[in-house]
């Protein structure tokens, strides 16, 4: 009922672990799980209050640039705040294009994304009451994010191609308030939930078809979760 070739090649041409929990039910303290390594027990982030990740927690992403790796997150952070606090680069991330906060991913019409720790404006979209983080309603739509941040996440693969590279793509696709493209709409028999994860499938194939075309393939380990 929601056709996804390319999460279906992942599964076909990889391992599938199908007894695997994610970190909690909630997103925050599961992607604070995914980059420590931590149970959530001891993990700082325990539930979805606005919750910081700090310099002295360990990454992933700080061990792979430790041993040469380029390191970007695109997407969304989701346990930070606008820099300085939560910053991804504090937490080993050369390069961020995205989401900091939770609330402000709430939107895929924003008024504006970070790139590291500036604002990239997007043309045509207007928010009521924003807050100094982002967050709020859209009320005129204007630019996409998502379509940006599916660029983003392609252009860091072909910037670091001839060098190791640790690429955290963190997909708002179908995450509340799912929002699909109006070009997604209707692609699947179950509305507006399985239009996003059909975009989430596009956005993983894109991905995919990068690292055939540059024969990164062989050389790379792709986990989705």
């Amino acid at each position: 009922r929601i056709r996804t070739p390319n999460i279906d090649r992942l599964a076909a041409e990889g391992i599938r672990f199908t007894d695997h929990y994610a970190g909690s039910t909630v997103c925050a303290p599961s992607r604070c799980v995914l980059m420590t390594g931590l149970h959530t027990g001891h993990a700082r982030i325990r539930g979805n209050s606005p919750g910081l990740m700090k310099p002295e927690d360990v990454t992933v992403a700080e061990l792979l640039k430790q041993a040469g790796y380029a390191t970007g997150c695109i997407g969304k952070w989701g346990v930070g705040h606008p820099p300085p606090p939560g910053d991804p680069a504090g937490n080993g991330f050369d390069y961020f294009f995205g989401y900091l906060n939770m609330r402000h991913a709430h939107n895929f019409y924003p008024e504006f994304l970070f790139r590291n720790s500036d604002r990239v404006p997007l043309p045509g979209n207007k928010v009521a009451r924003p807050r100094e983080d982002g967050a709020g309603m859209a009320v005129e739509r204007g630019q996409y994010a998502h379509d940006l941040i599916a660029e983003e996440a392609i252009a860091f693969v072909q910037r670091n191609r001839e060098r190791p590279f640790f690429l955290y793509f963190s997909s708002q696709d179908i995450h509340v308030p799912r929002t699909p493209h109006p070009r997604f709409q209707g692609a699947s028999e179950l509305g507006y939930r399985g239009d996003a994860m059909v975009q989430l499938d596009w956005s993983t194939g894109e991905i995919l078809n990068m690292l055939d075309e540059f024969e990164l393939a062989d050389n790379t380990i792709v986990v989705f979760s």
